[in-house]
């Protein structure tokens, strides 16, 4: 019973630990709408994933949203830009993002 239940608590920990780190060049990255780039430059998109479930349990949504956020920021200087917009939901743990330039232009 004791090895069941450690089992299950390191499941639960690993299901809601966040594992995606903003790496220095994404932190000069902003989240915005798509109202708000309408006078950016468009540099493309990434589409960012994350797991959504650790051995058959499901982690928490919003922090594999926040997850798939850190990536996408982390992914935009790569491709020249510094401000990202979610292009649709969360599904399966893959988000697509928007990546534009705005600042600096």
């Amino acid at each position: 019973m004791r090895h069941f239940l450690l089992v299950l608590a390191v499941l639960w920990l690993a299901a809601c630990a966040e594992w995606v780190p903003l790496e220095t060049q994404g932190q000069g990255v902003s989240v915005a709408t798509a109202e708000k780039v309408r006078d950016c430059e468009y540099r493309g998109r990434t589409i960012v994933s994350v797991a959504d479930r650790v051995a058959g349990v499901e982690r928490d949504q919003a922090k594999v949203a926040a997850e798939l956020e850190r990536l996408a920021r982390n992914h935009a200087p790569k491709i020249g830009g510094d401000t990202i917009v979610p292009e649709g939901p969360v599904r399966d743990g893959e988000r697509v993002y928007k990546v534009y330039r705005c600042h600096g232009q």
